[in-house]
């Protein structure tokens, strides 16, 4: 009787099989981690402002006194009343902001925070693609929300 040995690993057809497999599905799923990660992005700005807004109503309400923060559509800056932080959204979010007319500054979208937690309300909408997301601010609880989804 012949002894056989039995490989413990693979052929070359094997493993070929295997990488030409990988790499079709590479491909198919490649297009849609761009979106994923714009989305994302989109996600993760819409969130900064959120933030943004949270953290001048609560300092209004801390401080007893009126705060404000601003959104410059042109250079896209925001900033708060006491100039303590900027941020800037990024250029390739379409950019769309709903205030109260009188709260505009210098060509400047003004959002009003007062003492007992209430605002003057309004809406930034950022837009890449088919992806939105907006952020809502409530002019009577002042409350913050980040809605996502997909353009109409």
């Amino acid at each position: 009787m012949k002894a056989t040995r039995h490989s413990a690993g693979f052929t070359l057809v094997e493993m070929m099989v295997v990488l030409a497999l990988i790499t079709v599905f590479a491909a198919i799923s490649l297009p849609y981690t761009s979106v994923a990660g714009d989305r994302t992005r989109l996600l993760s700005t819409a969130r900064l402002v959120a933030a943004r807004f949270e953290s001048v109503r609560a300092a209004a309400i801390d401080q007893n006194k009126p705060m404000s923060l601003a959104i410059d559509p042109k250079s896209r800056r925001i900033t708060d009343s006491q100039n303590a932080q900027t941020e800037t959204i990024p250029n390739d979010f379409a950019l769309t902001i709903i205030s109260a007319q009188d709260e505009a500054i210098d060509g400047k979208a003004t959002f009003g925070f007062f003492a007992d937690g209430g605002s003057t309300g309004g809406k930034v909408i950022l837009t890449k693609g088919n992806r939105s997301a907006s952020i809502n601010l409530n002019w009577l609880t002042g409350a913050v929300m980040v809605e996502a989804g997909a353009q109409p």
